[in-house]
């Protein structure tokens, strides 16, 4: 089992030896968007682009979900020209240029479209050097990549055929929190949903498969919820000051259970201390609970990233003075990651030098 960081690098070997990986795990758990990131790497800098026929500074990435597509749709519509059968294939494959074609849902689609799929898998021809699917030929520079999910993911999923599974490469995936925060960093994720799966990682993927027709927390149903915090923060949502609302409008979206702990967990911000003391120095009372560390800490973070630059070093090392003092030295590991993460220039200060050298044996950036 792999964590979606390691499948990527994971991915990027199989492909580069011309081989076909497939992805197989949970619902929601962001499978499209570490195939896109795998993408955007190999673009090497060329523009990534939704297109079957990128230019020479362009590079490919299409998302096609095959379990909403037929035998016919990918296999050709039969029709004859000049006495010889010809097969007309939809317009949406790869005719030219460099990309990643990701197949997605390939366990959900029937076993027959399986078998018609299944032909992109053999090995490249040797005379061509292309795969084909048919009479369709896919270029040279683009790459496959499979997904799909399992039986016990409670989504429809199908017996994977074994001549088609035997062409393949397995790896199975699950999400793992610190990949999340990471990527949530990069992504507009808010603060406090950071703050709280920092705090309760295993909140991350709560799905309860006795109940698949109810709303599950998963990566992808956290990242909506991201949406509805910020538009509350834009005073969008007037009702969300009545906290028993605000619980059942986040449930429709990650469930009662979480949505109960989340909404107790954001209670905890009247409690957080005045962010501009702690930031110019002064002597501010060190929080304890470990919910309100993370939540003070990434507040910490959006506030240094809205100082001055001749302010920023100043804050930084004001606020990890101040970090330093929580209960146990995650607090300050995970500020100072966080921190560099949304300010890369902090990285090069003194403040942040000298604190990864006092913890080299830490993992910090």
């Amino acid at each position: 089992m792999y964590s979606m960081n390691k499948a990527k690098n994971v991915i990027k070997y199989i492909i580069q030896d011309n081989d076909v990986p497939m992805l197989l795990g949970g619902v929601g758990i962001g499978k499209s968007s570490i195939v896109r990131a795998i993408a955007s790497d190999l673009a090497n800098g060329k523009k990534l682009v939704k297109k079957t026929n990128p230019s020479a500074k362009e590079f490919g990435f299409l998302d096609l979900r095959l379990s909403q597509y037929d035998v016919i749709d990918l296999g050709g519509l039969p029709y004859i020209k000049d006495g010889e059968q010809k097969r007309a294939m939809l317009p949406n494959l790869p005719t030219e240029g460099e990309g990643v074609l990701f197949l997605d849902e390939f366990a959900q689609c029937p076993q027959s479209l399986q078998k018609v799929v299944g032909q992109l898998f053999d090995p490249i021809d040797e005379i061509t050097g292309v795969r084909a699917l048919g009479t369709y030929q896919l270029p040279q520079g683009w790459k496959i990549v499979l997904g799909g999910n399992r039986a016990s993911d409670g989504s429809g999923a199908n017996k994977l055929l074994v001549h088609c599974s035997n062409r393949v490469e397995l790896i199975e995936v699950e999400p793992n929190a610190n990949d999340w925060i990471d990527w949530a960093m990069e992504n507009d994720i808010h603060t406090d949903l950071i703050a709280y799966i920092s705090n309760a990682p295993q909140a991350l993927m709560d799905v309860d498969y006795k109940a698949l027709s109810s709303a599950q927390a998963t990566p992808r149903s956290w990242e909506r919820v991201s949406k509805r915090l910020h538009r509350i923060d834009s005073g969008g949502v007037p009702e969300a000051n009545d906290s028993g609302w605000l619980q059942n409008f986040l449930a429709i979206t990650i469930g009662e259970e979480q949505a109960y702990e989340l909404t107790a967990f954001l209670k905890m911000k009247d409690d957080m201390p005045n962010l501009r003391d702690i930031v110019t120095g002064k002597d501010v009372p060190v929080v304890e609970q470990g919910g309100l560390c993370y939540l003070t800490s990434m507040a910490l973070v959006e506030t240094i990233g809205s100082a001055d630059k001749m302010d920023k070093e100043t804050w930084f090392g004001n606020t990890l003075n101040y970090v330093k003092s929580m209960a146990t030295p995650e607090f300050s590991i995970f500020f100072v990651r966080s921190a560099v993460k949304k300010n890369p220039e902090l990285a090069e200060t003194e403040v942040f030098i000298k604190f990864k050298v006092d913890n080299q044996n830490l993992e910090i950036n």
